[in-house]
Parts: C-alpha cells; structure tokens; sequence
C-alpha cells in the first residue's frame, strides 16, 4: 500500500484516491505516528506555505516549482523532487491551453516508485486547464504507477 502525505486541499487529495481506486491502485493518505512506516509520496502545495515533513521522509515529493515555502521544508532532506508549475524549467507542466483541451508537457523523465521510467512526452487531456492542482494529481498518480494514457482519460 502506498501512503500519500497530501498537503494541501483535501478536495484534490480526494480526487487523486478515488482515481488511484479505480485503477487498483493501492493508497491512502499518510498520519504522521509512530508506528507508520514513511509515506510513498508527499504532495506539497499548501497557499499558506504551512509545511511539516519529519523522518522518516517519503521517497518523492511533488510541489509547484515556485513554491518558496515548500522548497524551503526540502532542503537537506534528500528527498526527490518533482516540481510541476507554468514554467518549461518544471519536471511537468502546460504546454498549450485552450477552451475544451490542455497539453501537458512531460519535460523530462519521471521514475516511478515501482522504478520504472516515464519518457518525455505530452499528454492531450480533454478538459480545461485545470491549474496547479490538476498538474500535482496527474503526477502523484504517473509516479504511483498509473499509465499516462489511462491517467490523462481520467482527468476529463
């Protein structure tokens, strides 16, 4: 089972686990005691910048390449990072928007935590931009395993 230390809006964290159920993926969300092991992931994307990661730390973190905040609560961790953002200098991002349709740009090689490799690409969604938090679920479910076509379908 794979433990998701989301934060951030509990409504995104929502979305991703009724996904990652669908697809059979194992997950749930991480609660920091004393008896759990380390999260898989942590998904840091908090506006208020209120960020706690304490070992034992997860194996990947993924936050908006712009967050000060959240760079800040990494450093010296050693932790992976992926950052997700607007800017061609993320690991994911936008790549071209319209009305009823976003490409997202895979800019450079993500690793899974089964250790496998998901080459650069893009990925044609068929909905809206859906901002920051629709880059930080598409990469949290790809980096659990997901496959990018099957994960870009549920994202319609």
């Amino acid at each position: 089972m794979y433990l998701i230390d989301w934060q951030g809006d509990p409504a995104d964290a929502l979305a991703l686990f009724d996904f990652l159920h669908l697809t059979g993926i194992n997950a749930s969300p991480y609660r920091r005691t004393h008896y759990e092991p380390s999260p898989s992931l942590a998904v840091l994307f908090d506006p208020k910048g209120r960020y706690s990661l304490a070992p034992p730390y997860p194996k990947i973190a993924i936050l908006e390449g712009k967050d000060p905040d959240a760079l800040s609560v990494l450093t010296h961790t050693g932790i992976p990072v992926i950052p997700v953002g607007f800017s061609s200098l993320d690991s994911i991002s936008y790549s071209s928007m319209t009305g009823e349709h976003c490409s997202v740009s895979i800019e450079r090689p993500i690793l899974t935590l089964q250790g496998k490799v998901i080459p650069e690409q893009e990925l044609v969604l068929s909905c809206p931009c859906g901002g920051i938090p629709l880059l930080l679920r598409l990469t949290a479910a790809l980096v659990l395993g997901a496959p990018p076509l099957g994960t870009a379908l549920f994202l319609r």
